[in-house]
């Protein structure tokens, strides 16, 4: 279900130019900024494969970049690393 409303977004051009053009804020709480931020190469990206388990990393890694100051995840979220 979760895969489907992120290709759900990912195809709306309205949500992607939203998600290009907007930038954090402290109006949003910092769990939800950070998630946002996870979510948006996804978002930009519509060729980029996601799956349920990609979703759940998502959830999974928001709290822990929130509240340490290291977090260790897999090797697919190195930066420039492709699937």
């Amino acid at each position: 279900m979760l895969v489907e409303r992120f290709t759900t977004a990912r195809n709306d051009a309205d949500y992607v130019a939203k998600a290009r053009r907007i930038y954090p804020s402290d109006k949003r709480p910092r769990t939800l900024l950070i998630l946002g931020e996870l979510m948006r190469s996804f978002n930009l990206d519509i060729n980029a494969p996601i799956t349920e388990n990609d979703v759940i990393d998502l959830l999974h890694a928001a709290m822990p970049v929130n509240c340490c100051d290291f977090v260790l995840l897999d090797g697919p979220w190195l930066s420039g690393s492709k699937k």
